[in-house]
C-alpha cells in the first residue's frame, strides 16, 4: 500500500512486529507492536486520504475518478461501434450511419392521412395547456441533466420558469391546434448503448 511505502515509521513497527513473534518473545510485547502497528496504519490511511483523496475529490474530481478506476482495476470498454462498409476511423460517417439506424425505426412508418381517419361526432376539443402546468414541470427540472442541443442549461429553465412558462404554453398550445410539432422540439442529443458485446449497430439502445 502506498500509505505504508511512504511511512517508514510504520515499516520499522511491522519488521519490529515480526521478529518479536519469530523469536518466540512474550505475548505481552507482541501485542504491543501488534497494537502499535493497527494504530499506525490507521493513521497513515487518514494522512494519506487527506492529502491525496479528499484533496482531489474536491479540487479535481476528473483525477480523483480515474485514480479510483485506476485502484479498482477497471479498465473501458471500447467504444467503437464497428458498421459495415464504414471506415473505422471515419468518426463522422460511423455516426450518421448510426443515426440514420435509429431514425428508420420511425422514418420507416406511412406519414398520418388525417383524410382517412373517420369522423366521431362529437368531436373532443383540443386540449388546452395552462400556464401554471407548464410552471410546475419547469420547476421541477433536474438541475444535474445536460442542455440539449439548443444549449439552454436546465437551471435556466428552473429558475426562470414564471418569466418562460407563457411563452412556451403560447407554443405548445398552437402546437395542438395546428397539428405541427416545430422542428427544434424534434432534436436530441441521443447516446447508443450496445446491448451485445462486441457492439453491432443493430443491436442499440438510444438514450
Amino acid at each position: 500500500m502506498d500509505y505504508m511505502i511512504q511511512n517508514g515509521e510504520t515499516k520499522w513497527l511491522i519488521t519490529l512486529r515480526q521478529k518479536s513473534f519469530q523469536a518466540g518473545k512474550s505475548t505481552t510485547l507482541t501485542k504491543f507492536y501488534r497494537i502499535k502497528v493497527k494504530r499506525e496504519i490507521r493513521k497513515a490511511k487518514k494522512q494519506f486520504y487527506k492529502v491525496n483523496t479528499e484533496n482531489q475529490k474536491n479540487h479535481n474530481p476528473k483525477s480523483w475518478h480515474r485514480n479510483i478506476k485506476v485502484m479498482c482495476n477497471i479498465k473501458q470498454s471500447s467504444k467503437h461501434i464497428p458498421v459495415p462498409g464504414v471506415d473505422q476511423n471515419n468518426f463522422t460517417a460511423i455516426a450518421d450511419a448510426i443515426n440514420s439506424k435509429l431514425a428508420s425505426v420511425s422514418q420507416s412508418l406511412p406519414p398520418l392521412d388525417t383524410c382517412s381517419l373517420p369522423a366521431f361526432l362529437p368531436a373532443h376539443p383540443v386540449p388546452t395547456i395552462q400556464v401554471w402546468d407548464v410552471y410546475s414541470k419547469l420547476k421541477s427540472t433536474n438541475c444535474s441533466k445536460s442542455p440539449g442541443p439548443d444549449g439552454v442549461p436546465s437551471r435556466i429553465l428552473k429558475e426562470f420558469a414564471c418569466e418562460i412558462s407563457g411563452p412556451i404554453c403560447d407554443l405548445m398550445n398552437a402546437s395542438f391546434r395546428e397539428g405541427v410539432v416545430p422542428r427544434q422540439w424534434k432534436e436530441a442529443y441521443v447516446v447508443p448503448l450496445p446491448k451485445s458485446t462486441p457492439p453491432d449497430i443493430n443491436e442499440l439502445r438510444p438514450i
